[in-house]
């Protein structure tokens, strides 16, 4: 998730897409975790797997009152290769007219951050940076904070898919997102590979 240029602007000179060299032995399509349909299906569900009880974790607005405490949440040394620091992120936010961007919260406490640049009107929507700080990762908040993240997506009744984009590399999310659903789409964007997840049913 470091993807320096925001998602759907006109491509330039210096930022092509092009198509992947892919390993012949790329893996099957992998069906959604039960943990993870259980969060999509209930909204409501907290952390660590369970479905009731527990801390809450919510999205919300970045402000002059917690925009430090997110700048100071990081990932752990070797995660940092894999996606920008959030005062990167909030910086690009604010010179984007698609960036939507929220604070991850673990009842009062802010653990993460999360930012997708949006075209509601097309339908089109990409999750452009997300992390949770390392203190809190390995609770299930990530994958919490992530069904919030595709619920919100989903109220836009012309959304059809959510993409993002990563390193294929040891230690990346791809696992945590495969697990969600998201698939590869075989095309690369600023040295990442994009993946989909698919947010409507199928038709015949």
């Amino acid at each position: 998730m470091l993807f320096r240029r925001e998602p759907f602007v006109p491509e330039t000179a210096h930022s092509v897409c092009r198509q992947p060299i892919l390993p012949r032995s790329n893996p099957r399509r992998i069906g959604v975790s039960s943990h993870a349909k259980a969060i999509l299906e209930n909204p409501k569900a907290t952390g660590k797997g369970a479905l009731g009880g527990g801390p809450r974790i919510s999205l919300r607005a970045i402000t002059g009152m917690n925009v430090i405490s997110i700048c100071e949440l990081s990932v752990s040394e070797r995660q940092r290769r894999f996606v920008a620091p959030n005062a990167v992120s909030i910086a690009q936010a604010y010179f984007s007219k698609s960036a939507w961007f929220r604070a991850v919260y673990l009842d009062e406490t802010p653990i993460g951050f999360v930012m997708l640049a949006e075209a509601p009107t097309r339908g089109r929507h990409f999750l452009w940076r997300f992390m949770i700080d390392a203190k809190y990762q390995g609770n299930g908040y990530g994958a919490k904070a992530l069904g919030l993240i595709i619920n919100h997506v989903k109220r836009n009744p012309k959304a059809k898919a959510l993409y993002l984009s990563l390193r294929r590399e040891t230690g990346s999310a791809e696992g945590f997102y495969r697990r969600f659903g998201f698939e590869f789409t075989g095309k690369m964007e600023d040295d990442e590979h994009i993946m989909k997840l698919g947010l409507r049913p199928r038709t015949r």
